[in-house]
């Protein structure tokens, strides 16, 4: 991972803990190119990929992130902090107005 990129999943790591996500790191020795982080919180689970702003996803991310939407779990593609959060709070709204609330 890239400094740039690291400096894009840390503190987006840390707000969606600090909304009550738990955050893991995503690894799969068997399988490249599986997105970086799993987010559990809410009712909900979606995979985040981190990216530098100009970073570029490769072919067998793409087609890794691909198989993982056709069986229907959310994976975004994100190189900016803002948009991180913004999917976090998203998701946390969804699952609150659904009922759903953080254990922690």
């Amino acid at each position: 991972m890239g400094r740039s990129e690291n400096a894009i999943e840390s503190p987006v790591c840390e707000y969606a803990e600090d909304q009550g996500f738990l955050v893991r790191k995503f690894n799969s020795p068997s399988t490249i190119g599986v997105p970086d982080q799993i987010f559990f919180g809410f009712g909900t689970v979606f995979l985040i990929e981190f990216k530098s702003p100009n970073g570029r996803l490769e072919p067998y991310q793409k087609r890794e992130i691909n198989r993982i939407r056709e069986h229907g779990v959310r994976v975004f593609v994100v190189g900016d902090v803002e948009f991180g959060k913004s999917i976090i709070d998203g998701a946390k709204r969804v699952g609150e107005a659904n009922g759903w609330h953080a254990t922690t």
